[in-house]
């Protein structure tokens, strides 16, 4: 299994690209580009918050080795 940081930029580099394609159909003004381009914007923003949830989970993850090398390596 990957790292929580590995997956936040796996779900980021997710997030530009349908962030990318939905700009492409925003740009071209047709009939039902639109539709598409709200579909791509919502997975890209579906994407990020996954990916700030990995960041999360890392983030307190840090923390906790934090905790552990304050207390000397000691358990609570």
């Amino acid at each position: 299994m990957a790292r929580p940081t590995e997956n936040a930029t796996f779900k980021f580099n997710k997030a530009y690209n349908f962030a990318d394609k939905a700009g492409a159909y925003y740009q071209v003004r047709r009939a039902g580009n639109e539709e598409m381009g709200n579909q791509y914007l919502s997975s890209a923003i579906r994407e990020l918050a996954s990916g700030l949830e990995h960041l999360s989970t890392a983030l307190r993850a840090t923390y906790i080795l934090l905790e552990e090398i304050k207390n000397g390596g000691q358990h609570r």
